[in-house]
């Protein structure tokens, strides 16, 4: 498991069992994360993912204080609340202003998604789906592929290697 740097306070399974009456579903491995570290901000903060772009969290939301600032369950349930599609709860914050969602309907509960704000709907609309990527079956799968490495694409690598830009061979400019 990946290290917390600064946990949120400590809490009681109450608040655990209040939030999962408010949100629905919340899988054992997510409670007992809870009740472990209550969020924070991980060590190995890199996600890989499909598109392979990564993500960077910022820090796992935490219940029961309202001090935690940007990492505060309350303040993202409010700031986000019809936002995201009914089903899912924000389990984490990341770079951009972007949400780790956890699933909380019982046939898909635990399963964990990237949700993009840039392709939320418009003020109004029903939130989307589109703009989600699936990202771990599961809050304990999420934890175990946590990284620090970097975003790891050869090509990119390679032609950063050694220089302070990459230019594309096939772009010729023209001059009126």
């Amino acid at each position: 498991m990946t290290t917390i740097r600064k946990p949120g306070p400590t809490i009681k399974v109450g608040v655990i069992s209040a939030l999962a009456t408010k949100v629905g579903v919340l899988p054992n491995d997510y409670r007992s994360f809870l009740l472990m570290t209550n969020g924070g901000v991980p060590e190995e903060r890199r996600i890989p993912e499909p598109s392979d772009i990564g993500i960077g969290v910022s820090g796992f939301f935490s219940l029961g204080d309202a001090t935690s600032g940007d990492l505060s369950m309350t303040r993202a349930l409010e700031t986000w609340a019809g936002r995201y599609p009914d089903g899912y709860v924000p389990i984490a914050r990341c770079e951009g202003s972007n949400l780790l969602l956890m699933a909380t309907g019982d046939e898909h509960a635990g399963r964990v998604v990237y949700w993009d704000h840039d392709g939320e709907a418009d003020d109004g609309e029903p939130a989307r789906t589109d703009n989600l990527t699936p990202v771990a079956d599961s809050f304990q799968a999420l934890i175990e592929a946590l990284t620090d490495d970097a975003i790891d694409d050869a090509e990119v690598q390679r032609l950063l290697e050694g220089s302070t830009g990459w230019v594309d061979p096939d772009f010729k400019p023209t001059f009126d």
